[in-house]
């Protein structure tokens, strides 16, 4: 951030910091929630059942003048495939992210092992 704002190069354009890698949420299931919780369970479901739960699921909470767990709104942004790429970012201002996604994975998978046995 602060490369950008003192550079002139980065006056008024949009740029994504973002990693290099691409990643999708199966990749991301197996690379880090399997990690930390190897016991859990995953499993996917049509997108219209999803819809069609979440839905009911705010209406039920609607009635009961509670927040729901799951928006429809949420459910249609979570479910886009959308690609974020850095080349701008890379190309302007020469900047590459200081660790891989791995890396990141594994200080993510230590701090959350660190923090579960102190809690314990």
């Amino acid at each position: 951030m602060v490369k950008t704002i003192s550079s002139s190069e980065a006056n008024n354009q949009m740029l994504n910091a973002v990693d290099s890698e691409r990643m999708n949420k199966k990749q991301y299931v197996g690379k880090l929630i399997k990690t930390l919780y190897p016991r859990s369970w995953v499993f996917y479901l049509p997108y219209s059942m999803m819809y069609a739960l979440t839905w009911s699921q705010e209406m039920l909470f609607k009635a009961l003048r509670r927040n729901p767990f799951l928006t429809r709104y949420r459910l249609i942004s979570s479910q886009r495939n959308i690609t974020y790429d850095n080349a701008k970012i890379t190309r302007t201002l020469q900047w590459q992210p200081k660790i891989s996604v791995d890396e990141a994975i594994a200080a993510i998978i230590q701090y959350e092992r660190r923090g579960n046995n102190q809690a314990r």
